[in-house]
């Protein structure tokens, strides 16, 4: 078999999973229960192999962003990311623009915690809430099974108080999806300023009922119809994620060199390293998922395996090869390639049994309803002006 050669990256985020342990025990999280009990924290080491491997690899360009994600990230500790940013500062010496982000519950957060925040140049820090209380207490609980909304909402009243800007993640679920002027609402009070929504799905260790309600795609276009006129009052949420993802292209504003494929489907433009240094790329998803064709996702290993050496493995090639079929199926049959790009290969597998495949219940909601309300909005916007001109 001719096998191809992967382009690689570069890079554009790299995931660093500090720990999978989270205090929390939200019900669709794709981390299994195993992972979110394990209280194993990375050693600094694997950071700094991880920047050095990227370094020899060539797969940096002009900068990247580092996201530690995974479990609670904020149980690690303020020491272990001072030294972890010593690392970062003294592998960088100012070469690549490189922006630090944390994606937290934000029950830990404290003055202390804000304190160092405000230390880290260029840094951002997103926060999980589901809207309202009784939105958002129905999954995210603790291990005791209480919910956590007051906890949510002291940390970012400490981060208001610092003058700290965060971003929020909302899962859309049963309990609030037919509810946007409520969610909306509560996320304007807290005080976010940009807000994106994840509609929940099957994905790694998490199984969806959600997805089989018949209803689902008109509850769905209904809250995010809403959301958007709600965004586009000029209220201080300023940017919602979903349809600042697919108005520069409705727009036809000129897309980037990578245009036509997502990061997601590109080789090394997003890589997840674990706590042990393991790492895999595209979906971060892949970390923790097994298939039978397939087996596990884990390519590597940063601290003796090299990104390059490690993309020339039959394994690494077969799963390229797989995802470029997937893609060029969405090319040859999805009039909103342009704007999905390719989709998310582990949705793919999840959801078709197969990387070689196109269409995906995620993309469907993700992209196609997005760019469906987006284009709605559009023509209204352009009759309105005409009638009125």
């Amino acid at each position: 078999m001719n096998m191809m050669q992967p382009i690689l990256g570069p890079i554009d985020l790299l995931v660093m999973q500090a720990g999978s342990f989270c205090n929390f025990n939200c019900s669709y999280c794709y981390l299994t229960e195993e992972d979110r009990r394990s209280r194993r924290k990375m050693d600094p080491v694997v950071l700094q192999k991880t920047l050095e491997n990227l370094d020899a690899s060539n797969l940096i360009k002009d900068g990247f962003t580092i996201v530690w994600h995974a479990g609670e990230p904020l149980v690690a500790g303020i020491p272990f990311y001072k030294k972890a940013f010593d690392i970062i500062e003294t592998f960088n010496r100012g070469r690549y623009r490189i922006k630090i982000v944390f994606q937290s519950n934000g029950s830990l957060i404290s003055q202390a915690w804000c304190d160092f925040f405000k230390s880290i140049p260029n840094f951002s820090i997103g926060i999980s809430v589901d809207g309202a209380a009784a939105h958002h207490d129905a999954n995210r609980k603790d291990w005791a099974g209480q919910g956590t909304f007051s906890k949510v909402k002291a940390a970012i009243e400490i981060l208001r108080r610092n003058s700290i800007s965060f971003y929020t993640i909302s899962v859309l679920n049963r309990g609030n999806i037919d509810s946007p002027d409520m969610v909306f609402k509560t996320l304007k009070e807290l005080g976010a300023r940009r807000i994106c929504f994840n509609i929940e799905e099957s994905d790694g260790a998490n199984v969806s009922e959600m997805m089989a309600d018949l209803d689902l795609e008109n509850r769905y276009r209904k809250f995010m119809s809403r959301v958007l006129e709600l965004t586009l009052e000029n209220g201080p949420i300023q940017f919602c994620r979903e349809f600042g993802q697919v108005f520069p292209s409705l727009h036809r504003i000129p897309m980037p060199a990578s245009a036509g494929h997502t990061q997601l489907s590109q080789a090394y433009r997003i890589i997840t390293v674990d706590t042990n240094g393991n790492f895999t790329t595209y979906s971060p998803e892949f970390l923790t998922m097994t298939s039978e064709e397939y087996g596990d996702f884990v390519f590597g290993n940063v601290l003796h395996d090299s990104f390059l050496d490690i993309a020339k493995s039959s394994k690494f090639i077969k799963v390229f090869e797989d995802i470029q079929e997937g893609v060029e199926l969405c090319r040859n049959t999805c009039e909103y390639f342009n704007i999905c790009g390719g989709g998310a290969p582990s949705n793919k597998l999840t959801e078709n049994g197969t990387l070689r495949s196109a269409d995906t219940k995620y993309c469907h909601f993700t992209r196609k309803i997005i760019a469906e309300v987006s284009l709605d909005y559009l023509e209204s916007k352009n009759n309105s002006e005409r009638t009125t001109g």
